[in-house]
């Protein structure tokens, strides 16, 4: 009998604890233990409903402190609470709930729905400004870094520092904006280690610039650029490649001695079969950008081309900044249409495809006179006017107009023409101007046809 009483008694006080539990574990489950804050805000023996109320209530000061000093003051705004939170003030009282009571103090970070943020921006000028104040008698931190160079990746070793990492108190900044005041704490910033996932990117990408070779189409001639003719030295950082390319430069200024034409003189044959030496003046030619090429090649290095022309990296000089002429590699790069003008002998002289099929007696007019009084090579007769008086078609050879046809200068130029007519034998000259940005050196006729060259000896 003594025996069944003692077991009754014991169910009785486990009945009675696991009521309690229960009991407990309910409370618990609908109350927010008593050390509980969300964003800063205590909310500890509230329901769930009351909790979000307290919230909503809330005004931010948005002051920042950083190392218990404020940096900011700011301007008061509502909390951002909306209906639409009340959803995650319940589920932090999920997350949050025990069994039995906890004094445990957890903050919980919830960001309102309608969170004020206009104030962000000169939160972290803010922060900057105070940051770089503190760090002026600090050392800054190393981050180790690959670096390729003579085809190989090598890392260099971090060094540690004593200066505040900026960017980790504006991060910090950015998990207690929904926080009444904002309490912020320097921290020294910890450098990059060779083995971070970050060193560990730049080397994977740098490795891709290795043992590269592009053919570097220049008119007819190709040479054969490895990555360490076109770098001198890369690094990678954010996402983002930074080149040396002294090398390249190196190279380029090769190529355009050997091959490009703008500001070279050279020997010239006259109709009459003299040799003259022109000027190096005139503003015929190309020349290859080393900027331009330079990206040319370091985009198909990265792309993985194996083949590219220079033809997009010429540039020139005058009215045409693309550059002439490229592509031309017979007669010096004049190539065989051209036509050849002397001032002493107030003559032109065409050529097509070699052979002079048309010459003409001509006057030069100033328009100003400055450029046409200048010998050399030209792309351009802007600055002249020359006026054909005997402008006539020759039997069997071609007339002025189907010479010229689709041979082009850069710039509109003035002449004028004197053909026979009229009482006198003579009409009046007729002029004309190219129109404004047409590549044309006109010449007119009664019917006025436009006719344009190429190219200009004068001398």
């Amino acid at each position: 009998m003594e025996k069944t009483q003692k077991l009754i008694w014991r169910a009785l006080a486990a009945v009675a604890v696991i009521g309690g539990l229960g009991a407990s574990g309910y409370y618990h489950h609908s109350h927010f233990n008593k050390n509980v804050t969300i964003n800063g805000v205590k909310v500890g023996g509230l329901t769930s409903e009351a909790a979000y109320q307290k919230l909503a209530s809330q005004k931010r000061s948005n002051d920042v402190y950083l190392n218990g000093k404020k940096i900011y003051e700011g301007t008061s705004t509502s909390s951002g609470y909306t209906s639409a939170d009340k959803a995650k003030v319940t589920k932090v009282l999920k997350e949050q709930a025990t069994i039995l009571p906890s004094a445990k103090k957890t903050n919980y970070k919830l960001t309102p729905s309608e969170l004020d943020t206009s104030q962000l921006s000169a939160m972290k000028k803010a922060i900057k400004v105070a940051v770089d104040k503190l760090n002026q008698n600090r050392v800054m931190a190393v981050d180790a870094k690959a670096v390729w160079k003579d085809n190989k990746v090598t890392v260099t070793s971090p060094k540690k520092g004593t200066a505040y990492d900026t960017s980790k108190i504006q991060a910090e900044l950015s998990n207690q904006l929904a926080a009444d005041s904002i309490q912020l704490t320097a921290k020294v910033k910890t450098p990059l280690t060779k083995n971070s996932a970050a060193v560990k990117k730049e080397v994977a990408a740098l490795k891709k610039l290795s043992n590269k070779k592009i053919t570097y189409k220049v008119e007819n001639k190709s040479y054969t650029l490895t990555s360490d003719d076109i770098i001198t030295k890369a690094t990678y950082q954010n996402g983002q490649y930074q080149f040396d390319t002294a090398a390249l430069d190196q190279e380029i200024a090769k190529i355009n001695k050997a091959q490009s034409t703008l500001g070279k003189s050279f020997k010239f044959k006259t109709h009459a079969g003299n040799t003259i030496t022109t000027s190096a003046q005139g503003s015929y030619g190309w020349r290859i950008s080393t900027t331009k090429a330079t990206k040319t090649l370091m985009d198909a290095l990265l792309k993985g081309t194996t083949s590219v022309s220079a033809k997009a990296d010429v540039y020139g000089i005058g009215y045409n900044t693309g550059g002439v002429g490229y592509g031309t590699t017979s007669n010096n790069g004049i190539g065989d249409t051209y036509a050849e003008v002397s001032i002493s002998a107030q003559t032109a002289w065409f050529y097509k495809d070699g052979k002079l099929v048309y010459s003409a007696r001509v006057v030069m007019v100033s328009n100003p006179v400055a450029m046409i009084r200048q010998p050399g090579f030209t792309t351009s007769c802007t600055s002249s006017a020359i006026r054909p008086y005997a402008g006539l078609a020759i039997p069997g050879r071609l007339t002025p107009r189907q010479f010229l046809t689709g041979h082009r200068l850069p710039n509109p130029a003035v002449v004028s023409t004197m053909l026979p007519g009229g009482p006198t034998g003579r009409q009046p000259p007729t002029s004309t101007t190219g129109p404004t940005g047409v590549s044309t050196c006109t010449l007119m006729t009664p019917q006025t046809p436009s006719m344009t060259c190429r190219l200009t000896n004068r001398w």
